[in-house]
């Protein structure tokens, strides 16, 4: 299973980041390439514990549908899934200085050895926050064709 954690699979998510562009068509969605860069961003400092997320999951949610998610192998249904506020904060600035600034978040959660509570999941490992992190990038950069 992919992760954030492991080099090549960072180094695949760096190339395909590296392909997309401020005028990227979503395939579903309501966000612009812009603000789905900043939303990665915000996960990922939710995940660091440098943006504050309140908890809301109820025992469903950090059990089974934590772990469907995290390991069964289905795709994400497209455009059906709501975020927590926290992770839509950040609002677009500079192109160059937002995809920067994910680039260096991705780093840093291969990196870290105590991520922060997920705000539905409840605690994750460092593991499970590799392999969500991942997922959830891949999931974006699908949603615009890269």
């Amino acid at each position: 299973m992919n992760t954030l954690l492991r080099d090549q699979d960072r180094a695949a998510l760096a190339a395909r980041l590296a392909r997309l562009t401020p005028e990227a068509e979503r395939h579903w969605g309501t966000m612009t390439p812009h603000q789905m860069l900043c939303h990665i961003g915000d996960q990922m400092r939710v995940a660091l514990g440098d943006a504050p997320a309140r908890r809301r999951g109820t025992l469903l949610h950090r059990t089974l549908l934590k772990w469907l998610i995290l390991y069964f192998p289905i795709p994400t249904p497209k455009g059906k899934i709501r975020t927590v506020q926290e992770m839509k904060t950040t609002q677009p600035t500079a192109w160059a200085d937002d995809l920067a600034a994910v680039q260096t978040l991705i780093e840093r959660m291969a990196t870290t050895t105590t991520p922060a509570p997920h705000p539905v999941f409840g605690t994750m490992s460092r593991q499970q926050w590799g392999r969500l992190g991942w997922k959830h990038i891949d999931y974006h950069l699908q949603q615009f064709g890269v």
